[in-house]
């Protein structure tokens, strides 16, 4: 129960980083519509109570947060469990990369850089220190789609959707890349369908990240 609590206090800090990190977002340091107060630019540390404040001002503000910690909790708990000192580093990793891009996803609908590229790199460290299988057919396949994406569809599909896939995919055999894809597909019609009924109307823009996640968590668990 302790890992529990201990990984909702790191998704709460987690939730904060995804709520201000991205495009240098400005804080306020009150819940004041004000537009001429004087913004506080977000550092690390100020970030957490300007996030408590913040979510208080808005009418799910904490349901949202302490649902994204609960999440967080879970996933926490989950990879510290594993048998091995290499499924544990390796889990956190994937699974708080995945957390916290979703998170920027849902709050502004991109996946963020200063969160993708650092994480991404952490991610191969620990891999090529783990000395796992690297997939190269996999990585020359996502690297055709990213070309593809670029140049012909990025009015359809995210572009940061397809380069989350290229840091994912050498780890992932190609039909474990393509089950992947078929979950998060899946799961993104479902829930289009499900919001179209009960709001009548149809989804402008769906956050695809999210639904990448849930089919990863499939995968490593």
């Amino acid at each position: 129960m302790k890992l529990f609590y201990i990984g909702c206090c790191i998704g709460s800090v987690l939730t904060v980083i995804a709520r201000y990190l991205p495009l240098n977002q400005e804080a306020r340091p009150s819940c004041s519509d004000d537009r001429t107060s004087h913004p506080a630019q977000a550092s690390f540390f100020s970030l957490i109570p300007l996030c408590y404040r913040d979510v208080s001002c808005q009418k799910n503000g904490y349901f949202v947060h302490g649902l994204s910690a609960l999440i967080y909790g879970c996933v926490f708990v989950f990879s510290l469990q594993q048998e091995t000192l290499m499924l544990k580093c390796l889990l956190l990793c994937w699974l708080t990369m995945a957390f916290l891009l979703s998170m920027t996803d849902l709050f502004y609908f991109i996946v963020e850089p200063k969160l993708l590229y650092p994480f991404g790199f952490l991610l191969w460290l620990l891999h090529f220190y783990f000395q796992s299988p690297f997939y190269w057919q996999t990585g020359v396949f996502m690297l055709f789609c990213l070309f593809i994406v670029t140049f012909f569809f990025q009015s359809y599909l995210g572009l940061g959707d397809v380069l989350l896939l290229l840091i994912w995919g050498p780890w992932l055999s190609l039909y474990e890349l393509f089950l992947l894809l078929a979950i998060a597909s899946c799961l993104a019609l479902v829930f289009f369908c499900l919001y179209f009924l009960v709001n009548k109307k149809q989804l402008g823009y769906l956050p695809f990240v999210p639904f990448l996640s849930l089919g990863l968590w499939y995968l490593l668990t």
